[in-house]
């Protein structure tokens, strides 16, 4: 019995892991949509689902700085009347891990925002007001991305979230980004 269990799981880490895949590719484009929600104490802005695209690139080719990916990317949202110019443009690090066609990362990010507009839950409340002057357009976040995975030259990746504070103190408001849906190609 054990021995019929070890060589079923010997089977499933050979199908997973196999030798051509366990390559990081070196560059990948992608696009995806992603959710953007600011919210403060007293003050938030409305969700708003943005088109994403991005790029990164391994520091090595081999060895730990092979699995450290380095990019940036541009997101952009519709237009509304309380915000002029609903953009992020951003830079991050990701510390991947790789196992057959999944690759988990995660890593800091670090950008600017013209979707950080935060409006009073309470119609003219002061301490909303005055929080809502506070956030700036830069913010600080950690991401990650544990639903990713590459199908040979694609790369799929879901539900990936990014918590992030934006303001002067990087700390007025916090920011949730949820990418929905990613999808991708090496270079």
């Amino acid at each position: 019995m054990m021995q019929n269990w070890m060589k079923w799981m010997a089977a499933c880490v050979a199908l997973l892991a196999p030798p051509v895949l366990a390559q990081s590719p070196a560059q990948e484009v992608s696009v995806g949509t992603t959710s953007v929600y600011y919210a403060s104490f007293y003050s938030r802005s409305p969700t708003v689902l943005t088109a994403e695209v991005a790029y990164n690139r391994a520091l090595a080719s081999e060895g730990f700085w092979s699995r450290v990916r380095v990019g940036g990317g541009l997101r952009g949202g519709l237009p509304s009347s309380l915000r002029s110019l609903p953009l992020e443009l951003y830079v991050q690090a990701r510390l991947t891990a790789r196992l057959g066609i999944w690759e988990g990362a995660a890593g800091p990010e670090v950008g600017v925002s013209g979707l950080s507009g935060l409006y009073p839950l309470l119609g003219d409340n002061d301490a909303g007001q005055q929080e809502a002057a506070l956030v700036g357009p830069a913010y600080f976040g950690f991401g990650a991305a544990p639903l990713r995975f590459h199908l040979g030259r694609v790369l799929l990746s879901a539900m990936e979230f990014n918590l992030a504070a934006s303001g002067p103190p990087m700390g007025s408001a916090s920011v949730i980004r949820v990418t929905l849906l990613r999808l991708g190609v090496s270079l």
